[in-house]
């Protein structure tokens, strides 16, 4: 072999293998529901229930929008469960932000009273994980290029 070809079968191979870390890194972070403690619910239905017109005390303009959401619980004693959720967003986001079809959030149960099936919470945070090894990945190949 020439030094051409063992320079090229190198790069093949160190390419080789940052493609199958990315595709292996990105399909755990998508199914790694079970490493967290924290229940974590996919949003399967969003519906907003009621928009009120806000102002302030500048005359600023604003909207509040209630949501509903219905999500499948992923991981811990209630894993496959559905669980009602309401979310109160405004039209500038500021603090808040509006979910839709397949995000993903950590959620508090509600405690279940006796008689009641349904699950109800509240919204905690968003899970961001894939987000991060997305943007990771992009720095990375970057830095490659």
């Amino acid at each position: 072999m020439n030094k051409l070809t063992k320079r090229t079968y190198k790069q093949i191979v160190l390419y080789a293998i940052l493609g199958v870390l990315l595709i292996a890194s990105l399909f755990f972070v998508m199914h790694n529901h079970s490493f967290y403690e924290r229940p974590i619910a996919k949003v399967m239905e969003a519906n907003v229930e009621e928009t009120i017109p806000l102002k302030d005390m500048y005359d600023n303009e604003d909207k509040l929008f209630i949501q509903r959401l219905v999500a499948e619980l992923k991981n811990g004693e209630q894993k496959g469960q559905l669980i009602h959720l309401m979310n109160e967003y405004s039209l500038s986001g500021a603090y808040d932000q509006p979910y839709q079809i397949g995000d993903e959030v950590f959620v508090s149960i509600d405690a279940v009273q006796a008689g009641q099936t349904d699950l109800t919470g509240s919204i905690k945070d968003v899970k961001r994980d894939k987000y991060i090894v997305m943007v990771a990945w992009v720095f990375i190949l970057t830095l490659l290029i």
